[in-house]
């Protein structure tokens, strides 16, 4: 094994110098905007202090953001067919059992959004585990069976994705890689297609 000497200090101890520049610590800011509904307007995700993966160098992402009137979902990109409807762990709990009829409806608006080249997914801010335990511990009407024979079968449906972050942070930060990944991917493919017929 090798080992390190360090080399002898001299004078006054020095503070190191960080390896990051102002540039690279700068909040990097994404190139769309992210509209949720008025509904959203208490509680809702703001995207703040999110850091980007490796392909934005881990900096802080500046999301710019609006507040319009959605019909479908509760978060877009603006200008793009992206979608994420937002469960808390009571609403989700409670579009399963009183107000399902609302969520079907949602998801086949949803899924003619898929039909026509869009993407989108729900979201819940809590685990499968955690939902269920509240079911039982409550004495709900709606069971637990009865949840996980809807999560067998509505996403496979409709072909919309149910992501289970665990909690709350965790779903802004994955609603907002949803966003950044399939924005990214809609735009190489129209850039391609762009070339392609410029051929």
């Amino acid at each position: 094994m090798i080992k390190y000497t360090p080399p002898p200090q001299t004078g006054a101890a020095r503070t190191p110098t960080p390896r990051t520049s102002a540039k690279t610590t700068a909040p990097l800011y994404l190139p769309f905007t992210v509209i949720y509904d008025r509904r959203e307007r208490t509680g809702g995700w703001r995207f703040h202090d999110v850091r980007g993966g490796s392909e934005h160098d881990f900096r802080l992402l500046g999301v710019s953001t609006r507040e319009e009137h959605m019909v479908t979902a509760d978060y877009t990109v603006d200008g793009c067919e992206l979608f994420v409807e937002r469960k808390s762990h009571g609403d989700f709990i409670g579009s399963l059992g009183g107000g399902h009829r609302r969520l079907k409806a949602e998801h086949e608006r949803m899924a003619e959004i898929n039909a026509a080249g869009g993407k989108c997914c729900l979201i819940v801010e809590s685990s499968l585990d955690s939902i269920c335990s509240t079911l039982i511990a409550e004495g709900r009407k709606l069971t637990p069976v009865g949840v996980m024979s809807k999560v067998a079968a509505w996403p496979v449906k409709y072909g919309v994705p149910w992501i289970f972050a665990g909690d709350r942070r965790t779903a802004e930060v994955q609603a907002l890689r949803f966003f950044i990944y399939w924005w990214g991917a809609m735009e190489r493919s129209s850039r391609n297609e762009t070339q392609a017929n410029g051929k």
